[in-house]
């Protein structure tokens, strides 16, 4: 992929994990949602330009090249379509602060 998506860290599976600040992870993952979408939108948009090409009008009954391109600006709409959803759905998304009395701070590791 030649766009640049910010990335998460690994995850350390299996170590007590330091302290975490959700507002800092979701802001992050937004961001990654954002560029998701965006890279989304650049392939849509070229998508559409090939298919709505000139130079991609069928010639004759067996270059497809015109419908192939629509099909796949088709798709690249409805993968839009669906990171825009993600990240309106992620968006609502807050973080919440468990108590020290929580039964989730109390997991062992």
């Amino acid at each position: 992929m030649s766009q640049c998506v910010p990335t998460l860290p690994p995850l350390s599976i299996g170590r007590k994990p330091s302290v975490m600040n959700k507002s800092e992870l979701h802001e992050n993952i937004l961001q990654v949602l954002t560029a998701l979408c965006r890279v989304a939108n650049k392939a849509a948009m070229d998508a559409y330009n090939t298919a709505t090409d000139d130079e991609n009008v069928a010639e004759n009954k067996y270059d497809t090249l015109g419908l192939e391109a629509s099909y796949l600006a088709q798709g690249q709409a409805q993968r839009v379509a669906e990171c825009e959803a993600d990240l309106a759905v992620f968006r609502q998304l807050e973080p919440r602060l468990f108590e020290r009395s929580s039964r989730w701070l109390s997991v062992p590791w």
